[in-house]
C-alpha cells in the first residue's frame, strides 16, 4: 500500500523531537544545544540575581506599607501565595537538557532569593521570607514525550523537597497559564520554529521553491523570505503578548534565540545542511519522492535578525528589553572536531543530529520509509564530502553559531 503523505503547509506540530528509543534521538544528540546554553549561563545568573534584587525591594516596600497588616491571617494567606515562584520552560522538548537547565535556574534563584529583607527596620532571616515552594512547569506542544521527561524526575529532583515540577501540554505562542501566576518565563534555542511553514501556493513563490525546503539566502529569495519574517514576527508577538498576560509584574523573560548574523547574509548556504536538501532533489530525480513532495515541503522556521527581535518585542506594551546580546558558539570546533580523523562516525554523527530535530516532521509529509531514504542518502552524502575534505571547516559542519541572549522584564 503506498504511503499517504501531506501537501499542505508544514506544521511545527509534526516537529517534536526524536523519543528516547531511537539511537538518533534527541536525548542522545543534544549536547552542541548544551554547550551553548552553557556559554550563556553567566548572563542567565546575572539576569537572574538582578531580578531577585528587583524583587527584594519590592518586597521591602510592600512590608513597610502593610507594617500594620502582619499579624492578621488575611495578610499571611496572601503573603504566602505571593512568595510562590512559578517558572515556565517554554518549548522544553525532552532529555537531560530540560533537567540540567531547571537544576542550574532553581539553585540559581535559591543562591540570590537568599538575601535578608529589611522589614520595618527588623530583618526577615532568608528561611522566613523564600520557604515556600519553586513551582517548575515544562512547556511543549501536546506530542512532546512528557513520559519519558517526567520518569527522570527522581533522578535529577533528589533533595529538592521545596520543589516541584509539572508538565504543560500546548502550543506555547498561545496562553498556558492564568493571568500573573508565572513569575519567571525560560526558553532556549526555540523561538525560531514556525508553528507552520507560510503559504507559498503563489506561482512566483513556488517557482522560486521549486528545489528549496528553506529559505537560505535573504539576497536570492528575499520576496519569500519576506513572508517568512511577517509569520515569525507575528509567531514571537503572539508568544510574548501571551506571557506578559501569564507573568506578575516585574516577572522575567530569559530567551535563547538562534539568530542570524546580519553581515553574512548567506545564512546556512555553504553548510552541511545543503546536503540534506540535495538528498531530497536526487531522490526525485530518481522517483523515489515527487515533485510535489519536495515543492510542498518547507522547514516552518525563521532565522531572526538581532532587529527583528528587537523591534517586535518593542511592540508589546509592558514588556521592556534589559540586555540584547549577541553570542557566538563555535559548536563546530567545541563539539563536532573530536571525530574530524573519522568521516564515517562523523557523517553518521551528523545524520543523527539533524534526524532527532527534523525526523517526525519530514516522517509526517512523506511516509516513515521515504523519511528513511531521504536521511540514509544524506549520510552517504555527508561521508562522500568529509573523506574529500581538505581542511576542516567548523562552519560547514555546524552552521548554527549565532545566536541572541534576550532578557526582558514585564513593567512593575
Amino acid at each position: 500500500m503506498a504511503e499517504s503523505f501531506r501537501t499542505d503547509n508544514t506544521r511545527a506540530a509534526a516537529c517534536t523531537m526524536l523519543t528516547k528509543e531511537h539511537k538518533a534521538s534527541y536525548n542522545s544528540n543534544s549536547t552542541p544545544q548544551r554547550l551553548v546554553l552553557q556559554q550563556c549561563r553567566p548572563a542567565l545568573e546575572k539576569a537572574i540575581a538582578d531580578h531577585q534584587a528587583t524583587m527584594r525591594e519590592k518586597q521591602k516596600t510592600r512590608d513597610l506599607c502593610a507594617e500594620c497588616m502582619w499579624n492578621t491571617e488575611k495578610h499571611r494567606r496572601g503573603d504566602a501565595v505571593e512568595k510562590a515562584f512559578c517558572i515556565a520552560d517554554m518549548g522544553c522538548a525532552s532529555g537531560p537538557n530540560c533537567w540540567t537547565n531547571m537544576q542550574f535556574i532553581i539553585d540559581c534563584v535559591k543562591k540570590h532569593q537568599s538575601r535578608g529583607i529589611i522589614t520595618a527596620g527588623k530583618r526577615r532571616s532568608a528561611a522566613e521570607v523564600y520557604d515556600s515552594p519553586i513551582q517548575y512547569f515544562f512547556c511543549d506542544l501536546p506530542f512532546n514525550d512528557f513520559n519519558d521527561l517526567l520518569s527522570e524526575k527522581e533522578k535529577y529532583m533528589g533533595g529538592r523537597e521545596d520543589c516541584f515540577v509539572a508538565a504543560v501540554a500546548g502550543n506555547i505562542h498561545g496562553r498556558l497559564f492564568p493571568p500573573s501566576s508565572v513569575q519567571m518565563v525560560f526558553s532556549s534555542t526555540t523561538l525560531h520554529w514556525l508553528s507552520e511553514s507560510p503559504d507559498l501556493s503563489e506561482p512566483q513563490a513556488m517557482n522560486l521553491m521549486k528545489k528549496k525546503i528553506w529559505v537560505d539566502g535573504a539576497h536570492l529569495y528575499k520576496d519569500v523570505k519576506k513572508v517568512y519574517v511577517e509569520r515569525w514576527a507575528e509567531e514571537f508577538e503572539a508568544f510574548l503578548t501571551s506571557r506578559e498576560k501569564e507573568m506578575v509584574n516585574g516577572g522575567l523573560i530569559f530567551l535563547l534565540m538562534i539568530s542570524c548574523n546580519e553581515s553574512s547574509p548567506l545564512q546556512m548556504q555553504e553548510s552541511c545542511f545543503q546536503l540534506f536538501e540535495e538528498s531530497w532533489i536526487q531522490l526525485v530525480e530518481e522517483g523515489i519522492l515527487t515533485h510535489s513532495q519536495l515543492e510542498t515541503f518547507n522547514i516552518p522556521w525563521h532565522l531572526p535578525t538581532i532587529a527583528e527581535i528587537e523591534n517586535t518585542i518593542k511592540r508589546v506594551p509592558n514588556l521592556k528589553i534589559q540586555h540584547l546580546d549577541e553570542v557566538h558558539a563555535n559548536a563546530g570546533d567545541n563539539y563536532w572536531k573530536q571525530w574530524s580523523h573519522n568521516p564515517v562516525e562523523l557523517a553518521e554523527r551528523l545524520t543523527n543530529f539533524y534526524k532527532s530535530i527534523s525526523w517526525n516532521l519530514v516522517e509526517n509529509h512523506v511516509g516513515s520509509i521515504r523519511c528513511e531514504s531521504i536521511f540514509s542518502r544524506f549520510n552517504k552524502l555527508l561521508e562522500r564530502h568529509l573523506q574529500s575534505q581538505l581542511t576542516w571547516d567548523p562552519y560547514w559542519i555546524y552552521p548554527w553559531s549565532h545566536y541572541a541572549n534576550v532578557e526582558i522584564i514585564k513593567n512593575l
